[in-house]
């Protein structure tokens, strides 16, 4: 198994994350102040469409997903924490469109 891959892959899974949270603010036609990823989550957490419980993960997700985009240091992730994050991206992207 090529490690690097598989841990650019998971860095991609931030920018889905991303993705699916603007598309859900685009559905809901959220205003067009609403333009960071961060102001994203925080709307749509207004909206109940993310939950309370949920708003921490989101939180957490953007703070990975700027590690992954603007790295200070080489990531190197072992397979298990790769599917971690295709579980938490099945887990937290199906909660916005249910």
């Amino acid at each position: 198994m090529f490690y690097p891959l598989l841990t650019l892959g998971a860095e991609q899974m931030f920018r889905v994350f991303e993705a699916a949270v603007r598309t859900k603010c685009e559905a809901l036609n959220a205003p067009t102040k609403v333009y960071s990823f961060a102001a994203k989550i925080d709307w749509l957490a207004g909206c109940g469409v993310i939950s309370s419980g949920d708003v921490d993960r989101w939180s957490a997700i953007r703070q990975l997903r700027n590690e992954a985009s603007h790295p200070k240091d080489q990531n190197i992730l072992p397979p298990n924490e790769a599917l971690i994050i295709v579980d938490i991206a099945i887990d937290l992207i199906n909660s916005l469109f249910v």
